[in-house]
Parts: C-alpha cells; structure tokens; sequence
C-alpha cells in the first residue's frame, strides 16, 4: 500500500512538472504571441551569409534601396519582426557572360557607435546612432549567352527579412546597400 502511494505521487509530481514546464510555456506562447509572429520570410533571390567567388561585381549599379517594416507586433512573447527590403539597379558584363543577381548577401553586425562615458559610466546615444548595422549585397552570377552582346541590364528584387529585436526597448538598427543607408527602430515591449 506504502509503495503505491509513493509510486502514485511521483507520477502526479512528473505529470505536474511536464505540465508546467512543457505545456504551459507552449499554451501560452500560442494563446499570447503565437498569431503574432511574422511566417516565413518570401524571397525572390535566395540568401546567404558565406563569402563566395564574386568576380562580376564591378559591372553592378545600384540605383534605390527601401527597407520598410511589414510587421512588427512585438511583446513578451514575440521578439520578431517582418521587414521588407528592395533593391532597384543595373549589371552589365563582357560579351557572351548574361550578367544576374544570383542571390542577396546578408552580413550583421552589431556596433558600439553612439557609446559615452558619462560620470564613469558608459551610456547609450541611442537617439543618434544605430546599434547594429545589415549590410545587404546583390552578388553578381554570369551564364555563357552567346547572344548577350554586353548591354545593361535591370533587376529589382523585392525579398522579406525576420528582424529579432536583441533587448527591451527601442532597437536601432541601420541597412546599408550600395552608396544607401536606411534607419528602422522596432521597439520590443513586454
């Protein structure tokens, strides 16, 4: 009878704690923040984050650059923000090598920009500076095209991009492409 008891209490201990620390969180993450969340991100170049062989660069332009939120419902449960960025301009190779955006290097980086000493403490000029910087480039592929006879030609790639906010509060957050910079501030509430 003892070993029952014993043997029946610590089932409904690990039935409790499965419950509170498996179920709950996953309740309560779809209940609170769950519809929140931006989907997958659509993309018409594919991405990357490597180095590669980028040999064709130089014949590349680019002419506008646009980063815009597309959503940003952050709270406790949701850290993440959907952007949009476009990317307008122009390529041009030798004869016979048909120039085209292959896919959209992403680098991030965080900076410590906008840091002051301030009565022996270090704070945050966060009003002017941005704390970390994405830096989007367009890589330049070629095919063999006999008929390409070396003219200039146009792309305009609009992709979507997943922003994590990196604390609470105002996150500053600075896109450079080409010769363009453009600031977003997403604020990440609880």
């Amino acid at each position: 009878m003892t070993k029952t008891i014993i043997i029946g209490s610590i089932a409904l201990i690990a039935l409790g704690l499965i419950i509170y620390f498996i179920i709950t969180p996953i309740f309560l993450s779809k209940a609170l923040g769950g519809k929140n969340r931006p989907g997958k991100p659509k993309l018409e170049v594919p991405v990357t984050h490597q180095l590669g062989w980028w040999a064709y660069q130089d014949g590349m332009e680019i002419d506008t650059f646009e980063v815009k939120i597309v959503k940003s419902q952050l709270n406790l449960f949701n850290n993440k923000s959907m952007l949009k960025y476009r990317i307008v301009g122009k390529v041009k190779t030798q004869n016979s090598w048909r120039p085209e955006i292959g896919e959209i290097h992403i680098s991030e980086r965080f900076v410590r920009r906008g840091m002051e000493i301030k009565e022996g403490m270090m704070e945050s000029s966060k009003e002017t500076s941005p704390e970390a910087i994405i830096e989007l480039t367009p890589v330049v592929i070629v095919k063999d095209d006999k008929s390409y006879k070396g003219e200039v030609r146009t792309f305009d790639i609009a992709n979507e991009y997943i922003l994590p906010s990196y604390h609470w509060g105002s996150c500053y957050v600075q896109f450079k492409c080409g010769k363009f910079e453009k600031e977003i501030k997403v604020h990440q509430s609880k």
